[in-house]
């Protein structure tokens, strides 16, 4: 990816990165320290906005809920983003960044921006 983004090619499409301000993207310490060894709670952020929980370890193990289906998997760091590989599936690597948009009482202070997905969440513990 760094040599991508040295070339001059966005590392998120334009529409990913819709309304996210660079400044509240965290760096890959901050995600690390943010996700690894946490549990964390949220919702799909668009369509069919399906409730969201995931647990992971701090060597990046992963069980994630969304709506009724679990999974999984192993999480790790590249850069600053947050990398996910779940078997029978591709690798899918997002950002985070602070939810300056939030609401208190919900569990949306960080939005992750993939692809194809965006998912706001609070970490629950």
């Amino acid at each position: 990816m760094a040599g991508l983004t040295k070339a001059g090619v966005p590392d998120l499409p334009a529409l990913a990165r819709a309304g996210m301000n660079p400044k509240d993207r965290l760096t890959g310490a901050e995600i690390r320290s943010l996700m690894f060894g946490h549990e964390t709670r949220g919702k799909l952020a668009f369509d069919k906005f399906l409730p969201i929980q995931r647990t992971t370890s701090v060597d990046g193990a992963i069980s994630e809920t969304i709506g009724l289906r679990t999974r999984t998997g192993t999480s790790w760091v590249q850069g600053n983003f947050l990398c996910d590989a779940f078997p029978g599936e591709l690798t899918s690597c997002g950002a985070i960044y602070r939810n300056v948009f939030r609401t208190p009482g919900r569990d949306d202070e960080y939005k992750a921006v993939y692809r194809w997905e965006q998912f706001e969440f609070s970490v629950v513990n």
